[in-house]
């Protein structure tokens, strides 16, 4: 430091010369601030730049995820009503399938039906024919036995 001067006109400079730094300074600072402001607005309008293409990019990546969900939804749907018609295509094979074997079911009964009244109609016949063989080995029997008899009788006489 520099001793104090005692003398008006050496301190009305030094006072001089510090107030004249003192504006420099003060320039320089206004300066400095004017140039960080700068700095800041351009910073704040970068921000603002990024933060709308950011909303963009979420708007779009929003978008993206509706087109997702809609195909989704069409996919689910498509499938829903796959499966639907693979149910009422199952449930009409099974009616089908149900009335089939009632046919066949009843053509079996009526072919079985048919079958046993011929059996029974055959044996029916069998039953006379038997009847009329019984008859007429009875009456075969008769004859022979008439024979006999005859033959006795005749055998008896002649003895």
């Amino acid at each position: 430091m520099q001793p104090a001067p005692h003398n008006p006109d050496e301190l009305e400079n030094i006072v001089d010369e510090h107030t004249c730094q003192l504006i420099q300074l003060r320039q320089k600072l206004d300066d400095n601030l004017e140039f960080q402001r700068e700095r800041f607005d351009a910073v704040i309008s970068r921000l603002d730049k990024s933060d709308a293409q950011t909303d963009t990019r979420f708007d779009k990546v929003d978008d993206r995820f509706d087109k997702v969900d809609d195909r989704f939804d069409k996919v689910d749907d498509q499938f829903d009503k796959q499966g639907m018609h693979f149910f009422d295509m199952l449930e009409k094979a099974e009616k089908r399938l149900t009335g089939m074997i009632r046919d066949s079911e009843a053509r079996l009964t009526a072919m079985i039906e048919q079958s046993e009244a011929r059996v029974m109609a055959a044996l029916a016949q069998l039953e006379k024919r038997v009847d009329k063989l019984e008859a007429g080995f009875r009456w075969l029997v008769g004859l022979q036995v008439a024979t006999l008899l005859g033959v006795v009788g005749v055998l008896a006489k002649l003895i």
